[in-house]
């Protein structure tokens, strides 16, 4: 039988919380990740299932980059804690997923003014159907529904 804390382990890693089933940081080292593993994965090395768990948080962190990290908090509905992950991905690369995600989760925020730049960036960089609704959604929100319209004509046509 999995004692309460081994199934809080086990649903924590199903939620995609490897944070808190690891019981470490958002930003935590490497070395912290691999010490928090290895200290559970003893605890409970009688519990196959519980060990799985605590192996595949580990992995997702050592494998999850800052944009990871912030979608998935962004995907949990924890949006102010990803804007610092998703703003140091967009520093890295200036790519469609992170200005995206950014203006996006901005957005969400009632930072509307403020996601707008980014939003305009991932239409011009990938311009997919998603991009064109957030992109009218968020002038709209502004009032400026002339200029809304036409991207919300295009992400229905898309």
């Amino acid at each position: 039988m999995i004692p309460p804390k081994g199934r809080e382990i086990i649903d924590q890693v199903a939620e995609e919380r490897y944070e808190d089933a690891l019981g470490v940081p958002l930003d935590a080292s490497r070395a912290t990740i691999g010490k928090a593993h290895l200290l559970l994965a003893n605890e409970f090395h009688a519990l196959p299932d519980v060990v799985n768990a605590i192996n595949d948080a580990k992995a997702m962190l050592f494998e999850e980059d800052d944009g990871g990290k912030g979608r998935r908090l962004y995907g949990m509905g924890k949006n102010a804690e990803a804007l610092p992950f998703l703003r140091k991905a967009l520093e890295l690369k200036d790519a469609w997923r992170n200005n995206h995600w950014l203006g996006a989760t901005l957005a969400q925020l009632g930072r509307h003014d403020e996601g707008l730049p980014y939003l305009e960036r991932a239409a011009e960089l990938g311009g997919q159907g998603v991009d064109y609704l957030w992109l009218g959604s968020t002038l709209a929100q502004l009032g400026r529904y002339e200029q809304a319209l036409p991207y919300l004509t295009k992400a229905v046509e898309l």
